[in-house]
């Protein structure tokens, strides 16, 4: 039993290892494959995409409920939606 543990741990260890690598190193590659600002092109693009997305979020809901679907998901997500949006952008 103990050997199976310890190849756990080592599956885990070395995945976060790889994982916490790879990120310092993408923060040294990014700016060269994205030779702009790719924080405003992000926050260019959700915000001019948000409004897209909570309409059809909205259209989603009322058509499970017209088909008697459970749409309590989709609710949290609009919710959850505007909330970030309010945090992030200051909306």
């Amino acid at each position: 039993m103990s050997q199976l543990s310890g190849r756990h741990f080592h599956q885990d260890a070395s995945g976060i290892l790889l994982a916490s690598t790879g990120l310092y190193l993408a923060t040294f590659l990014l700016p060269l494959l994205f030779p702009f600002d790719l924080e405003k092109y992000l926050r260019f693009h959700y915000l001019k995409t948000r409004e897209q997305t909570l309409a059809l979020l909205d259209v989603f809901a009322r058509d499970g409920v017209r088909r008697g679907l459970t749409v309590g998901n989709i609710q949290v997500l609009h919710q959850g939606s505007s909330i970030c949006m309010m945090v992030l952008f200051g909306m």
